[in-house]
């Protein structure tokens, strides 16, 4: 599954519009749709921006989204998946791996 392909999954499930996280994030409401649509990328910044905005659960859930698709992908080896992303797709997998981190060591230090 691709992030474009996650990310508008996500929104859609958890009832999540464009428009609000366009105003959230300071970009276009077509600028997010063109995204959600795999026609136009967001770069690593603006990404990120977005996914920080997000409620800690929705941004669980696309995490989940992107490595463990609960229809035909599920079996699929986690390499494959990397082998198969674009240079944008792995640094916002990096992004969203390195956030995890942060999250996980400020909880152990609790």
């Amino acid at each position: 599954m691709k992030f474009h392909e996650a990310f508008d999954e996500t929104l859609k499930e958890n009832g999540i519009s464009a428009k609000w996280l366009a105003e959230k994030a300071e970009l276009s409401p077509a600028t997010i749709s063109e995204f959600r649509r795999g026609k136009k990328s967001l770069g690593v910044e603006n990404f990120e921006k977005l996914l920080y905005i997000l409620p800690k659960e929705v941004q669980e859930h696309f995490q989940q989204k992107i490595f463990i698709n609960s229809t035909k992908d599920e079996a699929e080896d986690i390499r494959t998946k990397i082998k198969s992303m674009s240079t944008e797709e792995l640094s916002q997998l990096i992004m969203v791996i390195g956030q995890r981190i942060a999250e996980t060591d400020k909880l152990q230090k609790v």
